[in-house]
């Protein structure tokens, strides 16, 4: 237990003698010299040390007001620190928002919605400069030692956070791939980082040093949703938890288990209805003391910096990307313990800690501020030129005490649907979640966001938030890009958007819209110069469902004339949806699949000789509470996950034949039936199903919304190559989401990146995600 920090300085807004005095006390105990230099402009050789915690969120550390002490040394940092009271994140998922922090820019305008960087699939940020090539620049050695499991996997050179590092260290080979979240502990991340300081002090101590130190403890092991502290500090928290919630009862039956077998007994021997609030206990138990040894980690670091001779002159940030929901479980909120969904304030409310050379005295500042603050921040307080792509506010002012706040409002993006929610000093809005749905609160009084005042508020609050939060939405466009032929060819084009609008047509005339808007028509001819046609959808979601419906004369080959950015559908995940006609059936097919509905029996057959890989995936188009399908035949094929309540997959691997046959607890519920042969659809003309051919003269698919198994979302295909890359007659579908900076390929998931990525949890029964992801679908 660390000793009571001296009470700390509080800058309030209405209140310039305080910030008057705070600003003298701390100038005499930062300078020497009365005479010296303003101590807000820092010198070249300045050290920076950036910590960032993954999946912290700010009320749940002492410093910010929480009852119990989880974080003693982060507090004594803070006691001699600013510690801005009101941060938001940018987004609510790990990348985006750390690409967010680097970049000083919303995710809308870096482009990057993915929750983890995949080799291949990203480019984002196009003509942004991250902070490590800032300083890199200025001859500083840069250090990251990151520690998400998922970074390990391949590093994206694309991908705009990894540029500008002299040392670069992810947690990754040779540990396996199933042992990496436990090695994410701040213990292991110290390991590596101190390998790498250590080089610093041998061969580059000439050079200032520019440190990233990225911690993982608060984050759940992905794959168990569990936390696991390490044993001496596991139940640091466990009996204020389970007295909080009257659960003190179990407490001595669940104390001595570790996180797995006490996550078992709840869910298989505790009383069904109190699991949830079991769970909740043990979760909140876990979270805290991840945050201690989280703590404990950062206190060994500084303890290795001062030994190089850093400590004392570092400029020191600490910050979290996004919080976690600890709060019960409601349907009307839908935020879910031990997730990041939603943007309430579990999840956006972030700490942000800025140690400045020398300060001795902490003041807190409770004006709004954000993430994307820290870069221009770092470009005043180093003399650097500030940059006008960057959309952050320098915070010096209110470190400086010349001014009250940099913002009227910020503002928090979801990647999980079209949610986007909006901060002002008083106020926080979120809209979104559900269309129409907005939500209101008065975060100051409210913090626990309980009571929506978005009908009871005076006229014109709500209105006035909404309409900012309009102007900031992230625009997204789907376009079509037609390459020429030597020919002229027809076109028939159908785009359906369930639950969107579209707002406005480039390309072709207003009349190709449907009376709702809802639908985009088109049949035409496509010259020698092409064609290019965009739709921009309103209140559009990254992972909102399209359908598509698509005719072509001049190929026959649709569906590797049909692009989804530079991949051939085919190849992607999207889901085909077959036109069935009885006389086209081939006589002898190498598909068959017979979907009894009466039966309530599913069976595919795959005659493939020379097939390297045969995939096959059953799973309701709506996920419910449903068992477990049944497999009541099977041969060649084998399940590679146990399968999910409405999901189930199978493989075949070097077989020339293989066959399965389900039973389905809910026969006459729609589902999908995919297939896929050495990571391609089939051949139309060779698939049979419930004894119809298919269609071969149109071709269509959809976008699904986003998968409730948790896979990367099919609406990945973003990125348009030029025409002059496109082959002859290809029509290609894109998607830009935010404002253009990034590009996403939906074929660049390779299969052994999908095992990994599903080895650790990251991505549930993530195998679909492989290029060829979705073959065949019926909706009869």
């Amino acid at each position: 237990m660390i000793q009571e920090p001296p009470p700390l300085l509080r800058l309030r807004r209405d209140s310039p003698i305080a910030v008057s005095l705070a600003c003298t006390l701390w100038f005499l105990g930062a300078c020497t010299d009365v005479e010296a230099s303003d101590p807000f402009m820092l010198g070249p050789d300045t050290p920076v040390v950036l910590v960032l915690i993954d999946t912290l969120r700010a009320d749940r550390l002492s410093c910010y007001g929480y009852e119990l002490e989880t974080s003693p040394y982060l507090d004594e940092l803070a006691s001699r620190s600013y510690v801005f009271e009101a941060n938001s994140t940018q987004c609510n998922s790990t990348f985006p928002s750390i690409t967010s922090i680097f970049t000083g820019v919303y995710p809308k305008t870096h482009g990057n919605y993915l929750s983890v960087p995949i080799q291949g699939l990203a480019s984002q940020g196009k003509g942004l400069q991250n902070t490590a090539e800032r300083f890199h620049q200025r001859d500083y050695y840069t250090v990251a030692v990151t520690s998400h499991p998922s970074w390990a996997i391949e590093q994206d050179v694309d991908a705009i956070l990894w540029r500008g590092w002299d040392r670069l260290s992810h947690l990754g080979d040779p540990i396996p791939i199933e042992e990496r979240p436990i090695h994410a502990r701040a213990e292991n991340t110290n390991e590596r980082m101190f390998a790498l300081l250590d080089e610093y002090d041998r061969q580059a101590s000439d050079q200032p040093l520019f440190l990233w130190a990225h911690y993982f403890d608060p984050h759940t092991n992905l794959s168990g949703n569990l936390y696991d502290p390490p044993q001496d500090i596991r139940n640091e928290y466990f009996d204020h938890h389970f007295e909080a919630l009257g659960l003190s009862e179990y407490a001595d039956t669940l104390r001595p288990m570790d996180p797995t077998t006490r996550n078992e007994w709840i869910h298989h021997k505790g009383p069904s209805e109190l699991k949830e609030t079991l769970s909740l206990a043990a979760g909140r138990a876990g979270y805290d003391a991840e945050i201690l040894a989280c703590d404990r980690g950062i206190n060994e670091l500084f303890e290795r910096l001062e030994t190089s001779g850093v400590l004392d002159e570092a400029l020191i940030i600490v910050m979290s990307d996004h919080g976690e929901n600890m709060e019960e479980f409601t349907d009307s909120r839908q935020a879910h313990p031990f997730t990041h969904a939603r943007l309430y304030d579990g999840v956006s409310h972030t700490p942000l800690i800025i140690h400045m050379p020398g300060q001795t005295e902490g003041r807190r500042i409770d004006s709004i501020t954000q993430n994307i603050d820290v870069l221009p921040t770092l470009l005043q307080l180093f003399d650097h030129p500030m940059d006008d792509r960057v959309e952050g506010r320098s915070l010096v002012p209110l470190m400086r005490g010349s001014q009250t706040s940099i913002h009227d409002t910020v503002f928090m993006e979801s990647t999980v649907g079209r949610e986007n929610a909006i901060r002002s000093e008083e106020l926080k809005l979120i809209e979104g979640w559900r269309p129409g749905q907005v939500e209101l609160y008065d975060w100051r009084n409210d913090p626990g966001e309980l009571e929506n005042l978005a009908d009871s508020m005076p006229e014109g609050s709500v209105p006035a938030l909404l309409e900012a939060l309009e102007e900031f939405r992230p625009e997204t466009r789907v376009g079509l890009r037609f390459a020429p032929m030597d020919e002229p060819y027809d076109v028939d084009i159908v785009a359906y958007m369930p639950g969107a609008q579209i707002a406005k047509i480039e390309g072709l005339p207003e009349s190709t819209l449907s009376e709702d808007r809802q639908s985009f028509r088109w049949s035409g001819s496509i010259g020698p110069q092409g064609l290019e046609v965009s739709l921009q959808p309103q209140t559009f979601a990254p992972n909102q469902e399209v359908r598509w419906s698509l005719r072509h004369t001049g190929r026959e080959d649709l569906q590797d004339a049909v692009w989804l950015g530079r991949t051939p559908v085919s190849q992607t995940p999207a889901i085909p949806i077959y036109d069935l006609i009885p006389k086209l059936a081939p006589k002898q097919p190498r598909y068959v699949v017979d979907d009894d509905m009466q039966a309530g029996t599913t069976r595919v057959v795959v005659d493939h000789p020379g097939a390297q890989s045969i995939e096959c995936e059953v799973r309701y188009t709506l996920p419910r509470n449903y068992r477990n399908f049944e497999v009541l035949e099977t041969e060649g094929f084998q399940e590679r996950h146990p399968p999910l309540a409405y999901h189930h997959r199978a493989d075949a691997f070097g077989v020339d034949r293989a066959s399965l046959t389900l039973g389905l607890t809910h026969p006459r519920t729609p589902r999908y039936i995919l297939l896929r042969v050495d990571g391609r659809w089939p051949e139309p003309s060779e698939l049979l199903f419930n004894k119809k051919g298919v269609n071969t003269k149109v071709l269509r698919f959809l976008f699904p919304s986003l998968p409730h198994d948790f896979r990367l979302p099919p609406y990945m295909a973003v990125t348009p190559p030029p025409v002059s890359e496109l082959p002859p007659g290809t029509i290609c579908i894109w998607q830009e989401s935010g404002g253009g900076g990034g590009e996403i390929d939906a074929g660049g998931v390779s299969s052994e990146m999908a095992r990994q990525l599903s080895a650790i949890g990251y991505l549930g029964d993530a195998e679909a995600q492989v290029p060829g992801a979705a073959p065949a679908q019926s909706d009869e």
